[in-house]
């Protein structure tokens, strides 16, 4: 009989023999595997999809605790940290955030491979600042989608077996009161053969979906610049829950700003990927923190908030009852860049102007100076050549204010300084000087 050798000293005894340098690392590579939870050591991925600005890098911010937003350009990558408080356990989970130009959808290839659509959830984010454009988003990043997960080549039966996934947990929710494996022993048990109600899943992408309504806090500036009434944002929650339902997908409305619905979200996506704890309830209560998780939700629950309305009708076009308001009132303006001129270059074309426009204003050699000239009164009020009204006691200044002023100029171009010297002379002699020199002349030949 052969001898029994434990496994474990043959292969010390092995990395002894070769020098033992690499036994510490075989060592610290077996404990890691062995201690980590198998669940976090799945690869898992959250797809962020969204038009730009917004709101999903300040999302992705807030998801991982951080203050500093980084922002990235075409694909982007960061990472959540995964905590099992219940094992003491930690991980990581990939976080994708891909720009809103619909050029760069071509890097989905990178972060949703076809190994990792089941293993993965798209987020879409929509702009709560300006809800009409919320349509045309949804439908965008849902094009996006249903593109990609088309060309990865599966098989009609590998796709019906992620459909079937994803069904199965549509189904399977329950309240937070009951647990996880009671729902799931209920379900099987039920063996339902298709979903109630014609709306509830009737696009299934083969994929997980949330839609976030970022930026919520904007609900109050809406009713301020744009009228918006609370019918409105009624009739906006009711179109979200009939998107969301039509392809399987939780609902929530969040804000950066106040903080609002950030950790909710974050514990949802956790427990959608690892099973996590999750005690948070559905709320549609209030209008700027409704959190509908899929499988909750259905056409009789949207028809109570239907009834509701009573000035618009939530059957009418999207467009009819959220009107997009003219571009000057939009609160992202197109914003020109303007580019200054060198120093150099400014300093140059002003010494360029203010030497024309010293020649300009010199007078031509022998013609007379004219009034406003001898005077330096300028005929609509100025003084020193600016032409500017002047108001007195606020009224508009008119011809006796100009007589004023004139007479004002006038005595202090005639008066003689204290000590009898002569008037200061400006290289111009008035007209009324040399008026009263050729009297005196005339005089003096005369006698």
């Amino acid at each position: 009989m052969a001898p029994v050798t434990d496994s474990s000293t043959g292969v010390l005894d092995k990395h002894n023999k070769s020098g033992g340098s690499s036994i510490w690392t075989t060592l610290l590579s077996d404990t890691s595997t062995n201690s980590m939870n198998a669940s976090l050591l799945l690869d898992k991925s959250v797809v962020v999809l969204g038009n730009d600005l917004s709101g999903k890098s300040v999302l992705t911010t807030k998801l991982q605790g951080l203050e500093k937003t980084h922002r990235g350009s075409a694909l982007d990558f960061q990472a959540i940290e995964v905590q099992d408080e219940d094992v003491d356990e930690s991980g990581l989970c990939r976080v994708w955030i891909l720009d809103g130009h619909l050029a760069h959808r071509n890097l989905l290839d990178f972060a949703l491979p076809k190994q990792m659509v089941s293993q993965s959830i798209a987020l879409i984010v929509v702009d709560m600042s300006q809800p009409w454009n919320i349509p045309e988003s949804l439908q965008k990043w849902i094009n996006v989608v249903r593109d990609h997960i088309g060309h990865l080549g599966f098989s009609a039966t590998e796709l019906d077996a992620i459909k079937q996934q994803v069904e199965t947990e549509f189904r399977c929710y329950t309240e937070p009161s009951e647990t996880s494996t009671q729902a799931k022993v209920k379900s099987v048990l039920d063996q339902p053969t298709a979903i109630s109600g014609e709306l509830a899943l009737s696009e299934n992408l083969a994929m997980p979906l949330i839609v976030v309504c970022s930026k919520c806090d904007c609900m109050e500036s809406l009713e301020l610049d744009f009228d918006f009434k609370e019918e409105h944002f009624d009739f906006i929650q009711c179109y979200l829950r009939t998107f969301c339902l039509r392809y399987g997908a939780s609902l929530v409305y969040t804000s950066m700003k106040e903080n609002k619905n950030i950790e909710v979200l974050k514990k949802y996506i956790l427990h959608k990927f690892y099973d996590f704890s999750f005690q948070n309830v559905a709320s549609v209560v209030e209008r700027d923190a409704v959190f509908i998780p899929s499988g909750w939700d259905s056409e009789s629950k949207i028809n109570i908030l239907k009834d509701n309305l009573t000035k618009v009708n939530a059957d009418d076009a999207f467009d009819s009852v959220i009107a997009k308001p003219p571009s000057t009132r939009l609160y992202v303006q197109e914003m020109k860049e303007v580019t200054a001129d060198d120093e150099q270059a400014f300093l140059a074309k002003a010494q360029a102007a203010l030497a024309k426009a010293s020649v300009s204003s010199k007078p031509l050699q022998g013609s007379k100076p004219s009034k406003e000239e001898r005077t330096g009164i300028n005929p609509v009020g100025g003084v020193g050549g600016i032409a500017k009204p002047i108001k007195l006691d606020g009224k508009p200044g008119g011809a006796s204010n100009e007589r004023m002023l004139a007479s004002f100029f006038n005595s202090l171009l005639n008066k003689t300084p204290a000590g009898g010297a002569a008037p200061l002379r400006t290289g111009k002699t008035p007209q009324k000087s040399r008026t009263a020199t050729n009297k005196a002349g005339d005089t003096e030949s005369n006698s």
